[in-house]
């Protein structure tokens, strides 16, 4: 576990900026979204806004990840 967050923190400047653009976007969409899910609990009249707020939760959680794993792997193979 050390070896990876030493490895996560000596990535190239350039893939890290791009990963932390990506990572705030993510956040701030996810926020917008939670949001949403907030509305519906405190006042449930539909369950479409529901069905909205958990698509739009995964699909953040995705592109979380996809921001991410790549920027790893492309550090990963810059080293070789």
């Amino acid at each position: 576990m050390k070896k990876f967050i030493k490895d996560v923190k000596n990535n190239n400047s350039s893939i890290m900026k791009i990963t932390n653009v990506g990572l705030k976007f993510s956040f701030i969409i996810g926020l917008f979204f939670t949001y949403i899910l907030f509305l519906y609990i405190s006042n449930p009249f539909s369950h479409v806004a529901f069905d909205i707020g958990i698509l739009g939760v995964k699909c953040c959680s995705m592109f979380f990840v996809a921001f991410f794993a790549p920027s790893i792997f492309v550090n990963q193979v810059r080293k070789i």
